[in-house]
């Protein structure tokens, strides 16, 4: 075909160019200028690399945070906290950041030729601690002195509670101390799991010697191993009713009794069944990342000890939320 085209083409006998063969290169000639064209336009087409990574306010990388930039969702970042948008064509950029419980970020940058590496910072919020004191018969305690995190917060009022706001976030285990003339101090650590955090503690009375010649009162013996066991289970089971904060009680006792006894097989057993009950917790309240922490805890309790059943469904829990995590 193409050997009869160039007979066409060219008249060996006469040694010139034919009719054909000048239409022939006209349309090569209109080929070529329309390509070079698509290509003039094709190469000025160059996409901008906008690089973001997301920290928390403690310079911690937060995966799992989702990005929209010109209304546009591009997906999470990964678990160093990083993403990256291809941009078009430079120019203003509205980045929308999301993920819960931290505050939101929308902002709007001017993106140049070169492309961008930006660091955004979320902040998690402030929680809402109340704290309510009782007497051993259930009646508000006033004027109990609150201590968190080493901050004298006030007094508590008649009805025996106190609200502290814009001094603790929401993931922070924070101490509080707790202090009335007459009533023996009171100690404990508490973890902030919600936005609005209430916790009751209950006072008891000092017992003071009748005469002043007396001898003092003999301290109370230290609970032991059994004690702190029912306990954690007692804390679990109320845990697990709906009151949430008592999963911190519960660890703290089963830790207690593991101190006491570390070769004990099932206290490690409980001490499992609370995290793995912890973490589900957790992912209901959107906070999958903390789930997997305390997921991995749990795990790694199972070097010591023969494995039971729960091992598999705390395994398939761990690998079903990394798995939402994109991790």
């Amino acid at each position: 075909m193409i050997d009869r085209m160039s007979k066409k083409a060219w008249n060996p006998q006469q040694g010139r160019i034919t009719a054909f063969g000048i239409i022939i290169i006209i349309m090569l000639l209109v080929t070529a200028y329309e390509l070079n064209v698509i290509y003039a336009d094709w190469s000025k087409i160059r996409l901008i690399s906008l690089n973001i990574n997301v920290l928390n306010d403690v310079r911690t990388p937060i995966p799992g945070v989702g990005f929209t930039v010109n209304d546009n969702f591009i997906g999470q970042t990964n678990a160093q906290g990083k993403i990256t948008a291809l941009i078009s064509k430079p120019g203003d950029v509205r980045i929308i950041a999301r993920k819960k419980p931290f505050e939101d970020i929308d902002t709007t940058i001017t993106l140049g030729e070169d492309g961008s590496n930006l660091v955004f910072s979320m902040n998690r919020p402030y929680a809402t601690l109340t704290v309510v004191t009782v007497n051993e018969e259930g009646e508000p305690l006033k004027d109990v002195g609150i201590v968190v995190e080493g901050k004298d917060q006030g007094q508590t009022g008649e009805d025996g509670s106190i609200t502290i706001s814009e001094s603790v976030h929401i993931l922070d285990s924070v101490d509080v101390k707790l202090s009335k003339s007459g009533f023996d101090d009171l100690s404990e650590n508490i973890y902030l799991a919600d936005v609005s955090h209430i916790d009751s503690f209950t006072m008891v009375k000092r017992t003071a010697p009748s005469r002043p010649a007396a001898p003092p009162p003999k301290p109370k013996p230290k609970p032991d191993f059994q004690t702190y066991v029912n306990r954690a289970s007692s804390y679990l089971d109320r845990a697990i009713a709906g009151e949430s904060k008592y999963f911190g009680r519960a660890l703290t006792e089963i830790d207690k009794a593991i101190k006491a006894r570390p070769r004990s097989v099932p206290a490690k057993q409980l001490k499992v069944e609370i995290l793995f009950n912890f973490a589900k917790s957790l992912r209901d309240s959107n906070l999958p990342y903390e789930a997997v922490n305390r997921l991995g805890e749990a795990l790694k309790l199972y070097k010591d000890m023969p494995q039971d059943p729960l091992y598999w469904q705390v395994d398939d829990l761990k690998r079903e939320i990394e798995r939402e995590l994109g991790q």
